[in-house]
C-alpha cells in the first residue's frame, strides 16, 4: 500500500513538472511595449481606406493630386490595403484590431470633450477626467502609466516618449517626473543630424506640432540607441492636415505613418533587446465627424468625434484579427493593459481599471 502510495506520488510530482514546463512554454514573454499614437485619424480610414466622397470633393483634394490614383480602389479591402499596407498585410493576420464599427466592434473614448489633451489623459491615465475641456497648457494633475512604471524599479528610467505635438510636457506633467521627452519643437540632446534646424522650418503655420518625419528619426535614434522598455511615439501632422481641410495629406500621412510602423517593427526585430520581446501597441486620442461637411472636425457637438480605434500585435498576443464582437471597449482601458501586459497593476484612485489583457493574450 505505502508502494503504491509513494509511486502515485512520484507519478504526481512528474505530472505536475512536466505541467510547469509545458505551462512555462505557453506562458507569452513581454518585457517592452511601444505606444504609437496617430492623432485625429477616423476608423473609417483604417477599416476602409479612403472615402470615396471626400477623396472627390476638389475643396479637400486638389482635382488632379496622386492620392486619388495612390488611394482610391473601388473594393474596400484593395483600398484599405493602398492606404496601409502594412496593417493589413502584416498586423491584421498577427494582432488584434478593435473599432470596427460596421463590423460591431466598437471603441470610443469616455470623455466629454473629445478633443486632444482630454483623450490622451484618458488613454494614459485610465481616467476621463471632465475638467479636462480644451487644450490649454496646464499641467495635469493625474498620474500617467509611463511615469508610474517609470518609478517602479523593473522600469525606472527605462521610459521615454517622443512626439510632434508640442503639449504632451503638459499632459504627461514634465515637471513633476523625470521622464525621457521630446516634444514639439523642444531641443534635445537625442536630436538627428540637422533636426534642430528642421524643427521650425518643418512645423505647421500657426502650430506648435513638428513634421512626423522628424520624430520618428529621433524616436528611432533614441530606441536603437537607449534600448528603454516602455516607449511613445506620438505622431500628430494627420490631425493638422485634417484641421486644414486637405484629406489628400491627411491620407498621404496616414500612409506614411503606417511605413514608419513597419519599419520600427523590422528595427525591433533585428535588435537582440526587443527581438521576440515586444509589443505594439498603435491607437488615437479622438474621432471626427463621419461627413464630408464636417469630416475635419471633433469636439463634443461633433457626432463620431468619441469613435476611437486600436491595433495590437507583437510577442505575447494571441492573433485574433478583426474583433467582431458586439462589446464597446472604451481607450480609458489602455492605460491598466499596459501595465497588466508587463505584469505590473496600475490602479489610481482615479482610473477606469478593467484590463483588455484577458482578450488579448
Amino acid at each position: 500500500m505505502l508502494c503504491k502510495t509513494n509511486t502515485m506520488k512520484r507519478l504526481l510530482f512528474w505530472y505536475s513538472f512536466l505541467l510547469s514546463i509545458s505551462t512555462s512554454a505557453q506562458t507569452p514573454y513581454c518585457e517592452k511595449i511601444i505606444v504609437i499614437t496617430i492623432d485625429g485619424v477616423r476608423w473609417q480610414e483604417i477599416y476602409e481606406g479612403a472615402d470615396k466622397n471626400i477623396l472627390f470633393d476638389n475643396r479637400a483634394t486638389a482635382p488632379q493630386h496622386p492620392s486619388k490614383t495612390a488611394f482610391w480602389k473601388e473594393d474596400s479591402i484593395e483600398r484599405r490595403a493602398a492606404l496601409l499596407p502594412f496593417l493589413w498585410t502584416y498586423i491584421a493576420q498577427h494582432g488584434q484590431l478593435f473599432g470596427n464599427r460596421k463590423k460591431g466592434n466598437f471603441m470610443q473614448v469616455k470623455n466629454r470633450s473629445r478633443f486632444s489633451y482630454a483623450g490622451y489623459n484618458e488613454l494614459f491615465t485610465g481616467y476621463a477626467d471632465k475638467s479636462i475641456i480644451g487644450n490649454k497648457p496646464v499641467y495635469n494633475k493625474n498620474i500617467n502609466i509611463l511615469e508610474y512604471l517609470n518609478n517602479l524599479p523593473d522600469h525606472k528610467n527605462s521610459v521615454a516618449a517622443f512626439t510632434s505635438w508640442n503639449l504632451f510636457p503638459y499632459i504627461f506633467n514634465k515637471q513633476r517626473n523625470n521622464l525621457v521627452l521630446n516634444s514639439g519643437v523642444q531641443p534635445t540632446e537625442h536630436a538627428v543630424a540637422g533636426e534642430q534646424n528642421l524643427q521650425k522650418e518643418q512645423q505647421f503655420t500657426g502650430s506648435y506640432t513638428r513634421k512626423d518625419s522628424v520624430t520618428y528619426a529621433a524616436a528611432k535614434k533614441y530606441l536603437t540607441s537607449n534600448h528603454p522598455k516602455i516607449m511613445h511615439i506620438g505622431f500628430g501632422e494627420a490631425d493638422e492636415f485634417a484641421h486644414h481641410k486637405n484629406y489628400s495629406e491627411y491620407l498621404s500621412n496616414i500612409h506614411e505613418v503606417d511605413g514608419y510602423i513597419a519599419d520600427l517593427w523590422q528595427t525591433v526585430q533585428q535588435e537582440e533587446d526587443y527581438r521576440n520581446k515586444t509589443i505594439f501597441i498603435i491607437t488615437t486620442d479622438h474621432g471626427r465627424g463621419a461627413k464630408t461637411k464636417n469630416w475635419n472636425k471633433h469636439g463634443m457637438l461633433v457626432s463620431g468625434s468619441n469613435q476611437t480605434w486600436m491595433a495590437v500585435f507583437g510577442n505575447c498576443i494571441k492573433p485574433g484579427g478583426r474583433l467582431t464582437t458586439g462589446e464597446t471597449i472604451y481607450t480609458a482601458q489602455i492605460a491598466e493593459t499596459i501595465a497588466n501586459l508587463l505584469g505590473e497593476k496600475f490602479v489610481q484612485p482615479r482610473s477606469y481599471s478593467n484590463s483588455l489583457l484577458t482578450s488579448l493574450q
